[in-house]
């Protein structure tokens, strides 16, 4: 067990001369100086700044993996959508910087760009979709740009072998 010892300061009340007072003192304590105050506010707002640069840090990268994230998702989600499109309504599809929200709805506040582009090979009955999603930098960084590709091919010229 911890033994706590107290240490009273006694008074002698009888004794016509009295000891003068201490204010703010407690017996055995020991008061810190200026300069060791000085340098323990600076050491405490040293790790306090670097906490905040961390967090900082840490709220971009989240927005970062997030962002990307929801890049790579409306590209995907695009591609499928113009797979089940009959082939030759393909090329009419093809769109520049449309607005879209995280979860490629287009609206005209979105955060995210998407770019859709059809390339027809007719003579391979083939088209290639290049989805390209945009989202604009932020704190000084680049944009951040995902690209995704696919071959669609005209089901009407395929034959069976069966």
């Amino acid at each position: 067990l911890m033994k706590i010892h107290l240490k009273l300061a006694s008074v002698n009340l009888a004794s016509s001369h009295r000891e003068p007072a201490r204010r703010g003192r407690v017996p055995g304590c020991r008061r810190y100086t200026l300069v060791e105050l000085i340098v323990a506010l600076s050491l405490m707002s040293l790790v306090l700044a670097a906490s905040a640069a961390l967090y900082s840090f840490y709220c971009w990268a989240e927005f970062f993996v997030d962002s990307r994230q929801a890049s790579v998702y409306i590209a995907r989600n695009r591609i499928e959508e113009l797979r089940k499109l009959s082939y030759s309504t393909l090329s009419y599809t093809a769109e520049t910087d449309t607005r879209l929200d995280k979860l490629g709805n287009p609206v005209s506040t979105g955060l995210y760009y998407r770019t859709t582009l059809i390339q027809s090979n007719p003579a391979l009955s083939t088209s290639t979709v290049s989805v390209t999603v945009r989202v604009p930098g932020r704190m000084g960084h680049a944009d951040q740009i995902i690209s995704l590709s696919s071959i669609i091919l005209d089901r009407s010229q395929v034959v069976n072998l069966e």
